[in-house]
């Protein structure tokens, strides 16, 4: 019986301290941020260029695939670019962007 009460107290224990470090934590999603849709790409290449050039200038971008289709066919402007709101301006410069 003494067996089980230390077992039982050693697992619960551990599950509290578990639960507890997850709660503390830090998120690490940071503050959210909104995105703008900077541009559209018709390729692949164009896209991987574009990509390159503004992490090179120190702009995060996020890359949207909105022209696979499979069943309706392909997009002439089939990948999005977005950046955050407040680089939106660098971007534009980067890319040469009026």
């Amino acid at each position: 019986m003494g067996y089980l009460l230390f077992l039982g107290l050693v697992v619960g224990g551990t599950i509290l301290i578990l639960v507890a470090l997850r709660l503390t934590a830090p998120s690490r999603k940071g503050p959210w941020q909104s995105v703008v849709l900077l541009t559209a790409a018709s390729g692949q290449a164009e896209t991987e260029v574009w990509r390159s050039a503004l992490r090179a200038a120190g702009v995060w971008v996020r890359v949207q695939n909105v022209g696979d289709f499979g069943w309706y066919g392909a997009s002439s402007y089939g990948y999005e670019l977005w950046v955050r709101e407040k680089d939106i301006e660098l971007a534009r410069r980067v890319l040469g962007i009026g």
